[in-house]
């Protein structure tokens, strides 16, 4: 769909992840608040069965490296997901399925 690997708008999206990994970066807090208020009024929700450590990991996925990426650093992070997403058997086996369920294949 993006023209593969080597594919214009598949570079088009690497870019695109990156830029919109250093936007969650930039409004973090205002989500991390939002995600502490909804936890205090709906703890009993599943997202929220962690308590705090739910907030922690919010807090690591959007700074891995404890502080703002730069964007080269964000570039280098967003890039290595992408590559790991592109080689793991688990994103390969559910194309596959889209792939059928969508007669594709």
């Amino acid at each position: 769909m993006l023209g593969g690997v080597t594919g214009k708008y598949y570079k088009l999206f690497r870019d695109l992840v990156k830029l919109g990994f250093m936007a969650l970066q930039e409004h973090a807090d205002k989500i991390i608040i939002l995600v502490e208020m909804m936890m205090l009024g709906q703890k009993d929700l599943p997202c929220f069965q962690d308590g705090e450590q739910t907030v922690s990991k919010l807090k690591e996925r959007f700074f891995p490296t404890k502080k703002m990426m730069t964007e080269a650093e964000a570039k280098r992070y967003t890039e290595d997901l992408i590559l790991q997403s592109e080689n793991n058997w688990r994103t390969n086996l559910y194309d596959k399925v889209q792939y059928c369920c969508q007669g594709i294949v």
